[in-house]
This record gives structure tokens, C-alpha cells and sequence, in this order.
């Protein structure tokens, strides 16, 4: 019975289609077609034309483990979460823009994740001047679950970088490829494996809020949420 259960669940609607379509973008920037990524998916092109449409899990694990396969860069999954940024997070960035309550800050990008990239569960603790943010996998997602990982990192990254200058990401997974270009995926981050849980740590002690008007302004100047800079024609490419 909770085999059936659970496999009524990964056909259920989860994620927007917006996230589907951000991830082709980044594919595509990458030399990587569309329809490579999107085959045997069960996506059709006309529910990405659909912004209010959503995806199985079923169909979120296909896609992703074409992206994964094709584009062949353990780290891509990180960078890919990085453009889950104040950008790309429309009205919510704006929010956490003026937030200056590190604590708050982090709570609110960790129930924000929850909802709009539902793959993986997580959980923050404060303890003195440490905020630790660690991930679940209640999906088990098996091989996919260094990737999924590490979109959620790259996008915690960009996230609460607005306030903090240092991070460690513990994986409770080997190292995959190269250690030393995962020291190298930004600045101010550690990278740790073969850890008890996926994990980021975040010191509250050091931190470099950017709080002044300045910044304030410059970001409310330029930042649009990439749906809206990248016309549809954009995304269409992908598929020719």
C-alpha cells in the first residue's frame, strides 16, 4: 500500500513550469538542446507555454537527469542554483532586500524554498553565532540527489549573500570530479564531503550586509525576474 502511495505521488503536480523553464535556459546557454533535455520527459512543449501549469516529480527526475547527463559538469547543478537569485526571484528578492535581521533573512529563504522548489525538505537552527540550514530527502532521489543538492546551495548561496560573505557546504556524498573546481565555485565558500548530512553553515559573526541606499537602489534599478527579461522567443529556440 505505501509503494502504491508513494507511487501516486510522483505523478501529482509539484513544481512550477517556471522552474522547468529556467533550468532549459541554463541548459541552453550551455550549448545543450531542448529537446535532448526534454525527451522521454512526458513535458510538452504547450505546457511550457503555460506559466500556470506544473510538473509531476516523475517528470521533474526525467528532466533532470537529462540536463544531468548532458551537460556533464558535477558543479552545474551548483551554478545553476545560483541564478535562482534576487532576480530571479522577482518580488521576493525585493523582500529580502529589506531585510536586516540575518536570522529572519535566512528563515524566510528557507521557507520560501520550501514552497517554490518543493524537490527537498529543509530545516534551520541558530545556535549562537552559527545558522545551519540542512536538507532531507524525502523523495529518495538516489542519483539525483547530489544534483538536487546543489541547486538548492547554489541558490541558498545567491540568496544569503546579501548578508553573508562566508559559507561551508557539507554533502553526505563522495566528492564528484574535480575537488579543486568545487573550491572555486565562489567566493568565501567551503566545500566539504563524504559528511553525515547536505548541509550550509553560515556565521553570523563577519557578515557584510548591504543595506545602504545605494545598494538598495541599484539593485531595485536592474533587478526583473529573468521571465521577464528573456522573451518566450528565447525559450523557443531551445526546441528548433
Amino acid at each position: 500500500l505505501f509503494r502504491c502511495i508513494a507511487e501516486m505521488a510522483l505523478d501529482f503536480p509539484l513544481l512550477s513550469v517556471r522552474s522547468a523553464r529556467r533550468f532549459l535556459r541554463f541548459v541552453q546557454k550551455n550549448g545543450i538542446s531542448g529537446t535532448a533535455v526534454l525527451e522521454r520527459t512526458g513535458i510538452e512543449t504547450s505546457m511550457l507555454d503555460n506559466p500556470d501549469a506544473y510538473l509531476s516529480m516523475r517528470q521533474v527526475q526525467h528532466l533532470l537527469n537529462n540536463g544531468n547527463h548532458l551537460l556533464n559538469d558535477h558543479t552545474s547543478s551548483f551554478r545553476f542554483g545560483q541564478e535562482l537569485d534576487l532576480q530571479g526571484h522577482g518580488l521576493f528578492g525585493f523582500a529580502l532586500l529589506r531585510q536586516r535581521d540575518f536570522r529572519k533573512l535566512a528563515n524566510m529563504v528557507v521557507q520560501y524554498l520550501r514552497v517554490s522548489l518543493p524537490l527537498m525538505d529543509m530545516e534551520i537552527h541558530c545556535t549562537g553565532e552559527l545558522i545551519c540550514i540542512r536538507l532531507h530527502d524525502n523523495w529518495e532521489l538516489k542519483k539525483l540527489k547530489p544534483m538536487v543538492a546543489n541547486i538548492y546551495m547554489g541558490s541558498i548561496y545567491a540568496l544569503a549573500s546579501l548578508v553573508c560573505r562566508k559559507f561551508t557546504f557539507e554533502f553526505d556524498f563522495p566528492c564528484p570530479g574535480n575537488s579543486l573546481a568545487w573550491q572555486r565555485l565562489a567566493d568565501g565558500v567551503e566545500v566539504k564531503f563524504n559528511c553525515p548530512h547536505n548541509r550550509v553553515l553560515m556565521p553570523l559573526s563577519g557578515r557584510q550586509a548591504k543595506d545602504d541606499d545605494n545598494s538598495m537602489a541599484t539593485y531595485l534599478a536592474t533587478a526583473r525576474s529573468r521571465e521577464q527579461v528573456q522573451s518566450d522567443d528565447s525559450l523557443k529556440v531551445v526546441f528548433k
